[in-house]
């Protein structure tokens, strides 16, 4: 009986005591000056879909054994472009949808130029290919499909 009263009284004692605080958060940390931040960016601008006709998308391609998919982005305006996001829907032959992402893409694309953009592909079993590409040998263990890339917004460098 007694060993329990003594376990039990240094229990109480040890809860009683202070015990030393573990931070977990970072020391000194200072926060910038958001109008600070803002006049120093190197960006002033960014372009949504409101203007279709600024960026144009050509030149996909994604083979059935392919771990990247390539097409080419041409800038149809007078700033220099930094960083692309789009969405790319992919779809069966009959117009159903496979998958749907939005990536973004960091490509200097200057005015009036064509740049060649990469994303790493979609299908990670690499059974599917663009029916545009080239048709592999091994046609009936692969599956075509179509897509849709939509330009979500645009990064224009800033201007001085």
């Amino acid at each position: 009986m007694k060993p329990l009263v003594i376990i039990a009284t240094l229990t109480v004692i040890a809860a009683a005591l202070p015990s030393e605080a573990q931070r977990s958060t970072r020391q000194r940390l200072k926060s910038a000056p958001a109008a600070a931040a803002t006049a120093n960016a190197p960006y002033d601008t960014i372009f949504t879909e409101a203007d279709s006709t600024a960026f144009a998308f050509s030149g996909y391609e994604k083979t059935l054994r392919s771990t990247r998919e390539s097409f080419y982005v041409s800038n149809h305006t007078d700033s220099v472009i930094d960083r692309i996001t789009v969405e790319v829907t992919y779809l069966d032959m009959q117009g159903r949808m496979l998958d749907r992402r939005t990536a973004d893409i960091d490509i200097t694309i200057e005015p009036s130029e064509t740049r060649k953009a990469e994303l790493r592909s979609w299908d990670s079993q690499k059974v599917m290919y663009y029916y545009r590409s080239p048709k592999p040998r091994s046609s009936a263990q692969a599956t075509p499909y179509k897509l849709k890339i939509r330009l979500v917004s645009a990064l224009r460098r800033k201007t001085d």
